[in-house]
């Protein structure tokens, strides 16, 4: 079926119930197979109940969290993915988390426009879209690519 045009906007036909999201950020990442490498880090750095918390969030605990992928993961040079994860490095491995949290927002797809947020370590950072999933996050000189979808 094709989109109708209504007078006052559109209507998109979809294949399925879109629904009420019922899982945690915990969850999510625990269940995504493109996110296993991800997971396992956050595992270890403890920081499951932040992800899972046991109570409803207020607006102010809400984030939005650009999750490294294990093919994200994969383009980092070995030497410094196993620096991160040899146990003497947590704290280099929790600000690269942390440069990919917004917090205090739960932007939703259409929010994320060309602009500049202030991440989880008080970095500014630069969030474009590239196409349907892919974003890119410019952070001073450093290019990463990550994808949403």
């Amino acid at each position: 079926m094709e989109n109708i045009a209504a007078t006052n906007g559109i209507i998109h036909y979809i294949d399925r119930v879109l629904g009420v999201p019922y899982q945690s950020l915990w969850e999510i990442l625990r269940n995504e197979s493109r996110l296993q490498t991800s997971h396992w880090m956050l595992d270890n750095l403890q920081l499951r109940y932040t992800l899972d918390p046991w109570q409803v969030l207020t607006p102010q605990q809400n984030m939005t969290f650009f999750v490294p992928t294990n093919e994200a993961w994969e383009k980092v040079a070995p030497t410094l993915r196993n620096r991160m994860l040899d146990g003497n490095h947590w704290q280099a491995l929790q600000y690269v988390y942390k440069r990919h949290i917004l917090q205090g927002q739960a932007l939703m797809y259409t929010d994320l426009r060309e602009r500049t947020y202030i991440m989880m370590n008080d970095e500014k950072v630069i969030i474009r879209r590239r196409g349907r999933c892919k974003f890119i996050i410019i952070i001073y000189e450093l290019l990463e690519i990550y994808k949403k979808c």
